[in-house]
């Protein structure tokens, strides 16, 4: 049986921070209107969305990442109900992370912005998920509750740090304050974030900058590393 090291999400978005930064925790941004646990939901459905996704050459059209779970097995990887699954799918489109196309009794969804010759990045698969009665699970999602603003932070850094990774490196190297500009998240919470993540089990590690608790973020050490969890995989090639 073949090894699934990683599978691949559209990474522009969370680079430049126009997604991340709608998805603040206040009464700001496309989904404004939406609650706390709304906007925690999206996300850890658009990370299973990404794990299910195909690479698919459509010809005349060019090629797109596909995705076409059911909502059983939505449920199964992410531990929502169906109805936060529904309300999750609504914040996906207004954020125009997916678009849904017709397929059956159910849908598909288009990861949008997927540029296959750049402009993605890599989610490790085998090291967050595991199967559970035939199942698929997202395993570190069981830490999720979903309500919390460090859950929000949580899940806007794993994007965000994915999404920086360099494909020749294992870990992201990013300073408190170019994280707080792309994700929205305020700097003093980074810290409590980052540690939700290696609880969690999204993160593996993170090697601090003696340089970042003082601030100095333009000195070349004022970035730390992080490590996601599976990161020896992402170096794995197709």
């Amino acid at each position: 049986m073949k090894v699934i090291y990683w599978k691949k999400i559209p990474s522009a978005r969370f680079i430049d921070g126009s997604v991340l930064c709608e998805l603040q925790g206040g009464r700001s941004g496309v989904c404004s209107h939406r609650n706390v646990g709304a906007k925690i939901s999206a996300l850890m459905l658009y990370i299973a969305l990404g794990l299910c996704a195909e690479d698919e050459d459509v010809d005349g059209k060019g090629r797109f990442l596909r995705a076409s779970p059911t909502y059983d097995e939505l449920q199964n990887l992410t531990g929502l109900s169906r109805p936060l699954i529904s309300t999750a799918l609504s914040v996906l489109d207004e954020l125009q992370l997916i678009e849904r196309e017709p397929q059956g009794r159910g849908a598909s969804y288009l990861l949008t912005g997927y540029d296959y010759t750049k402009g993605w990045c890599k989610v490790p698969f085998r090291a967050i998920s595991k199967k559970v009665n035939g199942s698929v699970q997202i395993e570190p999602f069981s830490h999720f509750n979903k309500r919390g603003l460090i859950e929000l932070y949580a899940l806007k850094l794993f994007l965000y740090l994915l999404a920086i990774r360099g494909n020749e490196t294992s870990e992201s190297k990013v300073s408190y304050e170019l994280i707080s500009e792309r994700t929205a998240i305020p700097r003093k919470a980074i810290r409590k974030t980052g540690s939700f993540l290696l609880n969690s089990g999204l993160l593996s590690n993170i090697k601090r900058s003696s340089y970042q608790d003082g601030g100095d973020s333009d000195h070349e050490g004022g970035a730390n590393k992080y490590y996601v969890t599976g990161f020896n995989d992402l170096l794995v090639r197709r």
